[in-house]
């Protein structure tokens, strides 16, 4: 008797297509390599454009989106205003200010 009622479709976080989603992977690596190799030509830090910081006060979507938007939208909202230790002119820094610090105590 059960066997005639239509089974339910197994609720997945599987990409529906593996082919697509490794290929997004690929772009999305080669993106923050190619960040990461011409980080030197970029400016240390540069200041977040009002447009984009109102975007971060905007509610947060309620429907799933792709994942090559929302890596877009990463690549052009999020990562060209990022501060962190990337840059090697900050790391310079950090390793100057720690020489001076070290060498005031000693």
């Amino acid at each position: 008797m059960n066997e005639d009622r239509p089974r339910p479709t197994p609720r997945t976080l599987d990409p529906s297509d593996w082919q697509d989603i490794r290929a997004q992977g690929h772009r999305m690596l080669d993106d923050m390599l190619d960040y990461l190799e011409h980080i030197r030509e970029r400016p240390v830090w540069q200041p977040i454009p009002q447009p984009v910081r109102d975007m971060f006060h905007e509610s947060l979507p309620i429907q799933p989106t792709d994942l090559a938007t929302a890596h877009a939208s990463f690549m052009r909202d999020v990562l060209p205003y990022a501060v962190g230790n990337a840059h090697g002119c900050m790391a310079a820094a950090r390793q100057w200010a720690c020489w001076q610090r070290c060498w005031r105590l000693g």
